[in-house]
């Protein structure tokens, strides 16, 4: 329990997109305001409920856990409640068990959400239900409309983890950038790959991802970063046309470094479609390809730092 008492939000936070932030702004502004100070607490899952409940139907994810975490934090969350070690028993909870256990646990001034929030065995409760609660246990239910964005071909839409886990499906790096605020970022641990990138002068790190949402095959530019440190990345989604390949990798050559990863974890940002991917006459034709590729990135990789030195300085 806490020292003092909170502003909760309870959601899966997939992305921690521009909508979570506007929740956690809101509840930040709700805590700062309430007599004797409050904390924002954000309630969570470390895995989807439909990987518990349907696991069929389970989405991909579009970060880890510690990301997501680091993410949470980073936008205005006090305290992170992950609600386990047993997801079932959470979600097995009445709605209005679920609350009870939310008021135990952090004896809340006000819950924050959007309008379309669910919650209960089943989803059966709803935002009428809160408030009714809310009124019986003492605390304020605040509404959050959601937020829209203007995507690159004019269209308004809401942004949910949704939305943002298509863009990323149709390889719309720079849509789904938008809708995030921020960079869509793989991490992944680097494992033994077929090796052949080296043998054509590009050695490439292969990640492995697990349930992580890929973008759509091709070739994209974007930032690996490396002991803290950025490089260039020219990224490879698919399955290898030239080579006949029937796995799909996803393979960063990163520019201008030199060392072994195998079995480290990197992040990788994934900011614009290149290229679709192809199956090339030989190697001597996916080589000149390459290099094309490689001297755009560097060009969208300077650029890139550029426009961040700029902001840094003009905020500075």
């Amino acid at each position: 329990m806490l020292d003092k008492r909170s502003v909760i939000t309870v959601g899966n936070f997939d992305g921690v997109h521009r909508g979570h932030r506007a929740l956690l702004d809101y509840a930040a502004a709700i805590a700062k305001g309430a007599t004797g100070g409050a904390q924002v607490v954000v309630a969570s899952f470390t895995r989807h409920p439909l990987s518990e409940l349907r696991p069929e139907q389970s989405p991909t994810t579009l970060m880890d856990i510690t990301q997501r975490q680091a993410a949470l934090i980073d936008a205005g969350a006090d305290q992170i409640d992950w609600l386990e070690p047993d997801p079932r028993e959470v979600l097995s909870l009445s709605p209005r068990d679920f609350v009870e256990m939310m008021v135990r646990r952090h004896q809340p001034v006000a819950w924050v959400e959007g309008p379309n929030f669910r919650f209960g065995r089943k989803r059966a409760g709803d935002i009428p239900l809160l408030e009714e609660l809310g009124s019986e246990f003492g605390f304020e239910v605040a509404i959050v409309d959601p937020v829209s964005v203007t995507l690159r071909d004019k269209t308004i839409v809401p942004v949910s983890s949704s939305l943002i886990r298509w863009l990323i499906e149709q390889g719309r790096m720079t849509d789904a950038q938008l809708a995030l605020s921020h960079p869509y970022t793989l991490r992944g641990r680097v494992i033994q790959g077929e090796q052949r990138g080296r043998t054509i002068g590009f050695p490439t790190a292969n990640l492995d991802l697990g349930d992580r949402q890929l973008p759509a095959d091709g070739v994209y530019g974007g930032i690996a970063h490396i002991n803290a440190k950025p490089y260039a990345a020219a990224i490879s989604v698919g399955d290898k046309p030239t080579f006949r390949g029937s796995v799909r990798t996803f393979e960063v050559y990163i520019l201008d470094f030199e060392g072994d990863l195998y079995h480290q974890t990197i992040d990788v940002d994934i900011l614009r479609w290149i290229r679709d991917q192809a199956a090339f006459t030989g190697v001597d034709a996916l080589v000149q390809q390459m290099d094309r590729d490689v001297q755009r990135i560097r060009t969208l990789y300077n650029a890139q730092q550029l426009s961040a030195a700029d902001l840094a300085h003009a905020s500075g």
